[in-house]
């Protein structure tokens, strides 16, 4: 597929398998995260003049990594998810949060229910 995480692009797979439109690391608008970065969503979904969000959360999200990261990069990641969690809730844009510890099982169904629900595909 491309240069993603594998579970990044499984959740692309799940997505392909459904005919649902994505965009893959894109941005909306003018969201800016902790440093006045752009902020990016891992996908977002569009049927119609609807969409909707999906954000896979790998370890980095959770932990600090010895030798990788620190409290300081943890931290700016969490704020950053905040950030992102509420711009989706103050413009009603449906999000849907994977995090690392899923299985395929899991994220398969936890997707295909989150499309269904919010009538993306």
């Amino acid at each position: 597929m491309n240069k993603h995480s594998i579970e990044k692009n499984f959740v692309a797979k799940i997505l392909n398998d459904n005919k649902a439109v994505f965009e893959f690391d894109a941005s909306l608008n003018d969201l800016r995260g902790v440093r006045n970065g752009t902020l990016r969503f891992d996908f977002i979904v569009k049927k119609n003049d609807k969409i909707a969000v999906i954000e896979y959360n790998g370890i980095f999200h959770y932990h600090i990594i010895q030798g990788k990261t620190s409290m300081y990069t943890l931290s700016k990641q969490q704020m950053n998810d905040i950030i992102k969690h509420d711009y989706c809730r103050r413009n009603k844009i449906p999000i849907l949060w994977i995090p690392y510890w899923m299985n395929n099982v899991d994220i398969r169904n936890a997707t295909n229910f989150f499309l269904f629900k919010h009538k993306m595909i």
